[in-house]
């Protein structure tokens, strides 16, 4: 992963005429090892704009989905 933000990195600022970083701080790889491991991450994703304030249940935000979640309540 670290090859790949390096090279796209320096491409990006290449073709731009710029400098500098690209890419967020913060990025971290997870391996997804089975079916229990994407449920979770589902979840986290899912629960982000819960996490940041933009609505109290995951049902009031118009642009969420996920095969693994159907309602808050699903969130445990």
């Amino acid at each position: 992963m670290q090859r790949f933000k390096s090279r796209t990195a320096r491409a990006v600022n290449k073709a731009k005429g710029m400098h500098g970083p690209l890419w967020q701080s913060g990025y971290y790889e997870h391996h997804l090892g089975d079916i229990e491991d994407l449920a979770r991450q589902a979840r986290y994703l899912v629960d982000n704009p819960v996490r940041k304030g933009l609505v109290a249940r995951i049902e009031d935000y118009p642009f969420w989905w996920s095969r693994w979640i159907s309602t808050s309540s699903d969130m445990a």
